[in-house]
């Protein structure tokens, strides 16, 4: 039995390897064939039976968003190139070479199709610079001479950023692909799908991807009077806002609402609170601005934050007023003042009942009896009770002045947050429909 197995073993290892050897030698033919005696034919731009372009089709597959760099406005994207078309030079019958269809050849054997990146935002050398017929990725060459030529390369593009909405924003960025020195005449471009291949995009943890599309544009420029069509994919991104909103939304929120202990905490305290919470919102402030780009419009993000050290200054200057009430003891307090606080703003914010007010006013009219009725009073006596009349008005004056401040500082800052929210829904609800 051991004698008749080893001769198996070496028949079926000769005849496998003569199998292989054949293989080999048919492709070796093949490209002996193709590109020995013919070098110069597969090199030029091949021209269709029908005379006319030659029509390059272009798939883009978007991998991963790497970085999108809203100061200097520039995407950096990993993406997958397809490129196909057709060079009937390299064309052959299968039944001559041993039944072989598909072979793989290096790209420096073959004309390429010189596709460039036209809104490159990298410095020009080699692929990183935006060429895209310079990779060393092998080119699949089939028997009708049909060529597939896929490569993966990391790209950066300029891309428009609008921040009028950060970080609510929807940023429209594109991929522009075309021929630099073929015309429309010589060389036409098509995509290979209405969208991008999204199959093996990397959700990314900043920004989602929204939509994506490929559209023909043809163009003509200065320069040429030719046309020259380009393949333009579009991207739509939609930044997620949940960070901002844990990481600075919330927190410059809180911060802003320490506002509100100046008005109740004793005149010593108030201007150091203020002062803390207007020095922190201020740095929030400037480490906002070196995420958006420097342009004239105004994100939504530093709206609030200015907002926020508005209103910060407003319960300054607030509590700076009601300070100098406080201090104003020797100085008479106008009619139309007494009557503004007493008559007219004090009802309207809720003081009307106040015991500081009801013996406000019996001392001024104790004062008043004083006067009128007892001209020999002592001087001192009529002295004493005019300076504490005066007194207790300026006290009732930074009352009122307090509790209208606050009242206004509770309106201004709801209405703020319920912007926000309400910016922050509409936009999530956007987001859902275009998913």
């Amino acid at each position: 039995m051991r004698y008749f197995i080893q001769p198996s073993i070496i028949f079926l290892l000769l005849v496998t390897r003569g199998f292989s050897m054949s293989t080999w030698e048919h492709e070796a033919r093949l490209m002996t064939h193709l590109f020995g005696n013919n070098t110069f034919a597969s090199l030029t731009r091949p021209n269709p039976n029908g005379g006319g372009a030659l029509n390059v089709t272009i798939g883009l597959a978007y991998v991963q968003l790497m970085d999108l760099d809203e100061h200097h406005q520039m995407l950096k994207s990993n993406i997958w190139i397809r490129q196909y078309w057709t060079n009937e030079a390299l064309a052959w019958n299968p039944t001559d070479y041993g039944n072989i269809s598909v072979i793989n050849i290096d790209p420096v054997h073959a004309w390429l199709p010189d596709i460039v990146l036209y809104n490159n935002a990298r410095a020009i050398s080699a692929i990183s610079g935006g060429v895209l017929y310079q990779f060393k990725k092998k080119l699949v060459l089939h028997f009708d001479g049909s060529i597939q030529w896929f490569a993966p390369t990391i790209i950066q593009t300029s891309c428009h950023i609008d921040p009028s909405l950060y970080p609510f924003d929807r940023q429209n960025c594109s991929v522009i692909l075309g021929s630099w020195t073929h015309n429309g005449f010589e060389l036409d471009v098509f995509a290979q799908k209405d969208s991008i291949d999204t199959e093996f995009y990397q959700e990314s943890s900043e920004f989602h991807l929204v939509t994506s599309q490929s559209r023909k544009l043809v163009q003509n420029f200065s320069c040429c009077a030719e046309p020259y069509p380009l393949l333009v994919f579009d991207l739509v991104f939609q930044r997620h806002s949940t960070y901002y909103f844990i990481n600075i939304i919330i927190p410059t929120a809180l911060i802003t609402c320490l506002s509100c202990l100046s008005f109740v905490l004793p005149s010593g305290e108030r201007v150091t609170v203020g002062l803390n919470v207007f020095f922190t919102i201020t740095f929030i402030n400037l480490y906002n601005m070196q995420k958006v780009p420097q342009t004239s419009t105004t994100s939504l993000m530093n709206r609030f934050l200015h907002a926020c050290t508005v209103l910060t200054a407003f319960c300054m200057c607030s509590n700076a007023c009601v300070l100098i009430m406080l201090s104003l003891k020797n100085v008479q307090v106008p009619f139309f003042i007494k009557y503004l606080i007493f008559e007219v703003i004090a009802p309207s914010v809720g003081l009307h009942t106040n015991e500081m007010f009801s013996s406000t006013k019996r001392r001024e009219d104790s004062s008043w009896r004083i006067k009128t009725d007892f001209q020999v009073a002592p001087k001192t006596i009529y002295t004493r009770i005019e300076k504490e009349l005066r007194k207790d008005f300026w006290r009732c004056c930074a009352q009122t002045l307090d509790r209208c401040c606050f009242i206004a500082f509770v309106v201004l800052f709801l209405s703020l947050s319920l912007n926000f929210v309400t910016v922050d829904l509409r936009d999530s609800s956007r987001g859902k429909l275009s998913s």
